[in-house]
C-alpha cells in the first residue's frame, strides 16, 4: 500500500481494511468501499471500535448522497456489486477529482479537523488512539514517550474517525461525544457490506442536516432535531494533524511510510457543547445503533446521562458485572416502551430483508473512565 501526502483524500486513498468476499483482506477509499459494496463481506479492522466507526462513516456518506432511497432503488441494490456511481459522484466529486473536504491534509479545512494548520502543535499523534498510551499512563505494557511516535496517515484517519462515536470526558474541560460515555452500540451484518448499507439506510431526510465535513462550524438550535448527518460524524474536538514530516514505521500498523508526529488538540467550543447537550436532554436525538433503557436526564458528572445501555466495568467491579448480559438482552428484545426508550432502531423497524437472508447482530462496547 502505498500513501500519497499531498493531500491524503480519503475518498480515494487506501485506509480501510476490508475482508473480501473470496477471502482476500486488503484496504480501500471510500469510494471502492462504496462502488465494490456487493464483493465486500465486512469491515475488518483489528479494533472493534474500527469496524464501528467506519461503518458509521460510510452509512453517514451513503445518506449524505443519497437521503431517500424508492422501492425501485432498494431492490435494484440488494444484488448489486455496489452503489451506483451515479449516486456518489454529485457529492464525492471524481475519481480524478474527487471532494477537498475528505482531505486529511490541507488548508483551510480538512476531514474531522476544526483548527488552522497553523495551530501551535502540542500532542503527540498516540493521542489519537486508545491502543497508545499518552501522558501519564507509564503502567501500560507498551511504553511510548509523547510526540516520539510515528502514525502513517491512514491510522491518523481511523482515529479522527473514531471521535464521533468514542470520545471520552478525560481530562478537565473535555467533553464527550454525542453519545456521552460511550454506549454499547449494536451493529447488524448482513453478509455482504452493500447489503448491511441497505439494511441500516435510514429514511429520514432533514433540510438542515449536514454532515461535519460539509460545514463544521454549524451549531443547529435548541429545538432542532439531529439528523442522521449530525449525529454519525458531529465532532467533539477541535484537532489538527501536522503534515508529515519524517519517514518510519508507523506505531500501530508498522507500515513503512510518511509518518505524522504531531498534533493540535483543542477543548471543544463550550457554547457548542452546551447547546448539544440540551438537545440530548429534548430527546432530538436516537442513536440507530444504540438501546435505550431509560430516558435521557442530567448526570451527577458535567455530561447527560443518555439512558443507553452501557457496559459495566467488570474488572474493577466485578459483581456489579453479574447480570450484565441479562440486561443487555431485555433492553435489545424487549418491546418499545415509547418513541425512544426501547431496541435499536434497525432492530425493530420489520425490514423485509430480515426475511430474505437473516440478521446478524455484534455488539460492540469499550471501558471508559
Amino acid at each position: 500500500m502505498t500513501q500519497k501526502t499531498e493531500n491524503f483524500n480519503l475518498l480515494e486513498e487506501e485506509w480501510i481494511p476490508v475482508l473480501w468476499r473470496d477471502g482476500q483482506f486488503s484496504r480501500v477509499g471510500i469510494r471502492e468501499a462504496l462502488t465494490k459494496a456487493g464483493r465486500i463481506h465486512q469491515i475488518a479492522a483489528s479494533n472493534p471500535m474500527d469496524n464501528v466507526s467506519l461503518l458509521r462513516l460510510l452509512l453517514a456518506v451513503v445518506h449524505w448522497c443519497k437521503p431517500t432511497l424508492s422501492d425501485q432503488e432498494r431492490a435494484r441494490l440488494e444484488s448489486a456489486e455496489g452503489i451506483p456511481h451515479g449516486w456518489l459522484d454529485d457529492k464525492l466529486g471524481t475519481e480524478k477529482r474527487p471532494n477537498p473536504a475528505f482531505n486529511l491534509l490541507g488548508d483551510p479545512t480538512a476531514y474531522n479537523q476544526l483548527l488552522p494548520v497553523n495551530t501551535k502543535t502540542d500532542s503527540g499523534t498516540n493521542a489519537l488512539l486508545h491502543e497508545l498510551p499518552s501522558g501519564t499512563n507509564i503502567a501500560h505494557f507498551r511504553h511510548i514517550r509523547d510526540k516520539q511516535v510515528l502514525l502513517c496517515l491512514a491510522c491518523c484517519a481511523l482515529g479522527l474517525t473514531r471521535l464521533p462515536a468514542f470520545t471520552t470526558s478525560r481530562g478537565p474541560g473535555n467533553y464527550p461525544a454525542i453519545n456521552q460515555v460511550p454506549p454499547i452500540y449494536f451493529l447488524p451484518s448482513l453478509g455482504t457490506m452493500v447489503r448491511t448499507l441497505l439494511y441500516n439506510w435510514k429514511s429520514q431526510h432533514l433540510p438542515f442536516d449536514r454532515p461535519a465535513w460539509s460545514h463544521p462550524a454549524l451549531v443547529s438550535s435548541d429545538e432542532k432535531d439531529v439528523g442522521i448527518l449530525e449525529g454519525l460524524t458531529w465532532i467533539d474536538r477541535r484537532v489538527r494533524i501536522a503534515a508529515p514530516s519524517a519517514n518510519g514505521a508507523c506505531a500501530f500498523c508498522g507500515m513503512a511510510t510518511d509518518v505524522a508526529t504531531v498534533i493540535a488538540f483543542q477543548k471543544p467550543l463550550k457554547d457548542e457543547v452546551e447547546r448539544m447537550k440540551r438537545r440530548i436532554l429534548n430527546k432530538k436525538w436516537r442513536d440507530p445503533h444504540v438501546a435505550y433503557t431509560k430516558e435521557p436526564q442530567k448526570s451527577k458528572s458535567d455530561a447527560v446521562d443518555t439512558g443507553s445501555a452501557k457496559a459495566l466495568d467488570c474488572l474493577n467491579y466485578p459483581w456489579s458485572a453479574a447480570g450484565e448480559w441479562r440486561q443487555l438482552w431485555s433492553a435489545t428484545l424487549g418491546p418499545s416502551t415509547d418513541e425512544y426508550v426501547g431496541p435499536p432502531w434497525w432492530l425493530v423497524k420489520g425490514d423485509r430483508m430480515t426475511e430474505a437472508g437473516g440478521v446478524e447482530s455484534r455488539i460492540v462496547w469499550t471501558e471508559t473512565g
